[in-house]
Parts: structure tokens; sequence; C-alpha cells
């Protein structure tokens, strides 16, 4: 389109129809699916990348691609739709690739590669040659794992998608993805195979498109509202305005809620004695995510949590988020003579669909307490108030 050449834009037109047959009335691409054996779940990363750039690129022309009807008889919705039941269950793929006889074994130079690589370094598909039996005891969480996938990188790369139809994934909806990964890496989806990152088209096509979170279960309706398209040339998100370092921002909320810095609030200095009662306290439970970010620490929830006697019981929010309730259910919480609090446990965050153990330490003079949380050094902070 900014060339202004109009058949070549109909030639692209014309690719992406004959494309879009070989999806099935499972929104799986087959060609990425059949015959990969257990790498077929590697390959599925790439279907929700390029339907978010196309989707987007028909949003400058006023085409909700989305709504598009394939001719499998299924809108592009579905078949994100479909890709995410993969991502929930890779055992959707046993249909496609059921034996290992002729399956895909990786490109030669890459296994051999990262071969070189030991699988506690780097496990991915591609250190072995894994098979179908192999792929059938996975978790769904182990197989995104070797997959390198996350649903926040589904998320990026489908933010339309989430933002409309998703509230079951809002949680991993981030409006700044600037630099969230572990030393200031970046979250991208931008590859050797793909300059284009949908996730920023979204940003540059809609100004802002309001989410209605007021109902916490997952299916409600979302109040989508496409703003004006700009105007001006798109800025990145990381020049807008001055990011600022995990621990500062974990500074300023501790600042916010308890009238000092983070660690004088998790030592409890300064604060007197709290008095311990078998009434119910509240415990707020924020994330301040890691690396330079113009993002700020997120309120994820709030539980009800007992203090009178160890180990500590909490009774749960019927809201669902992040640490998932299963998880936080099952934290080992202690308290001791000087006031200190203590939580360990695994705790899932979504990062490559790991459930690391996390450490949370605290002080009940203050209520505030935190402990990093998955591979990148994000923040789970806890602020307990009566």
């Amino acid at each position: 389109l900014r060339l202004g050449n109009q058949a070549l834009f109909d030639k692209g037109v014309e690719t992406l129809e004959w494309l879009l047959h070989f999806f099935d009335e499972n929104g799986v691409y087959v060609p990425f699916a059949a015959g990969k054996g257990a790498h077929a779940i590697d390959y599925m990363d790439t279907i929700p990348h390029y339907l978010g750039v196309i989707t987007e690129i028909f949003a400058t022309l006023g085409y909700d691609f989305l709504n598009h009807v394939i001719p499998a008889g299924i809108s592009v919705k579905q078949v994100l739709d479909g890709q995410a039941k993969i991502f929930i269950d890779h055992k959707e793929l046993l249909k496609y690739n059921n034996e290992d006889k002729n399956r895909y074994l990786g490109v030669g130079w890459q296994l051999k590669l990262l071969q070189q690589v030991t699988s506690e370094q780097s496990p991915s598909l591609y250190i072995y040659n894994w098979t179908m039996d192999e792929f059938r005891q996975w978790t769904p969480q182990q197989a995104n794992r070797l997959a390198l996938y996350s649903w926040y990188l589904f998320a990026r790369q489908s933010a339309r998608y989430v933002d409309r139809y998703r509230l079951d994934l809002a949680d991993y909806r981030r409006d700044d993805y600037i630099a969230y990964a572990g030393n200031g890496i970046p979250m991208t989806t931008i590859t050797r195979y793909s300059a284009i990152d949908p996730y920023m088209l979204y940003e540059a096509n809609i100004e802002s498109a309001t989410v209605n979170k007021a109902a916490d279960k997952v299916g409600a309706s979302f109040s989508y509202q496409p703003k004006i398209k700009k105007n001006i040339d798109y800025v990145s998100a990381g020049k807008r305005t001055e990011p600022v370092s995990t621990n500062e921002r974990l500074d300023s909320l501790a600042l916010e809620l308890t009238g000092v810095k983070a660690e004088q609030a998790q030592m409890g200095i300064g604060f007197v004695e709290r008095k311990i009662t078998p009434d119910a306290n509240k415990i707020d439970w924020y994330i301040v995510t890691s690396g330079l970010s113009t993002e700020k620490p997120q309120l994820k929830g709030t539980d009800t949590i007992f203090l009178h006697e160890n180990p500590n019981q909490m009774e749960l929010s019927d809201k669902h988020f992040f640490p998932s309730p299963a998880y936080r259910q099952e934290l080992e919480i202690w308290t001791y003579e000087d006031q200190t609090i203590t939580m360990k446990g695994e705790l899932d965050y979504g990062y490559f669909s790991l459930t690391p153990v996390a450490h949370l330490q605290g002080s009940l003079k203050s209520g505030f307490g935190y402990g990093n949380v998955g591979p990148y050094g994000d923040i789970l902070v806890f602020m307990i108030h009566d």
C-alpha cells in the first residue's frame, strides 16, 4: 500500500486466499502440523504471529480480518481459538502426528549447533529427537516450555484478538512491552522469518482499546472501542516516556503503601509490632515487572489471610489472577517471633508455562513483603492490612 502498487497488493491478497485453504475446520495450519512429529507444537507459534500481522494490515483499510471466513468455513477468530486450544493441550495435534514414521527431525545445522548445549542450559525441542511417545507424556506446560513459547508471546502476537474476545487471557496482555525480560532484553516477535512485530502495528493502528474488566468470570464480554487512527508517525513505546528500573518501581510502590522504601518496609524497620488475633486480614498482591519499563506496578487481586498460628492459612478470592488460586493455596506461610513472615511454594506466572519455586519475605509490622517470581526476575509483592 505504501508503494501505491495496486497490482502487487492484489497479488498479495490472492496469495493469502490460497494459503488460507490450508487451514482445516479446527483452525490448524495442516502443513505446519502434519508430519512434524513432536516438533509440531514448535511450529504453531508462528501462526498467531502471521495472522496478527495480516490482521493489522487489513485494519489499516478498515477491514475486520478476524471476522473473515476462510475456505474451511470458520472465521480467523475461530482459527485463533483453535491455536489457543493447542497451547492449552498440545495433544490436540496427535490426530496430525500419531507416529514417528517419516517424522521431521529438524534442520541439520541447527540440530548440530543446539546439541552442543545441555538441556539444563536451554531445554528445547531441538536439543533431542523427541518421540511421539514422549510427546504424549508431556504436560501442556512442558510442551510449551520445550517449544520456547508462552502465553505472554501469544497475547503479544494476537493483541487485537485478546483485547476483543479473550478476557481469560487478559492477564497476559501488557500495554507496554519494552524491556521486561531479564537483563533488559525485550520481549520481541521479530525473527529471521518476520521483520514485523504485530503488536507494534496494533499500537500504531489503534490509539487505545478500552477493555471492560468489570466482570471477573471467564467468557465475559469486552467493550472494545477503537479510537482515531494516529496521524503522526509512530513512536516506539520506549521513547514516549523515560523507563524506570525494577528497583525504583519497587521502592515507589513501597513508599506508596508504607511510607518507606522497599528494603526498610520488608524488614519492618521503624514500625510497631502488629497485634496478632484470630481475625481475618486482607492480603493484596502486586506485580513489579522486571527490567526498564514505564509500566506501573499492578494490583493483581486480594485474598484473605489468617495469621494467628503456623502454618498460616489463606482464603482465596474467587477472582482469577496470577499466580493462580491453585498455586497460591499451596504456599507455605510461616510467621516468627520477630514478626518476619515467609512464603514458599511453586507459582505459575506464564513464562513458558513454568512454575518456579518462589521465596517471599516480609514483615508483619509493616505488612509489606516481596520476592522474585519467574526466570526473568519479576517481583511479586504482598501487602497485609486489616
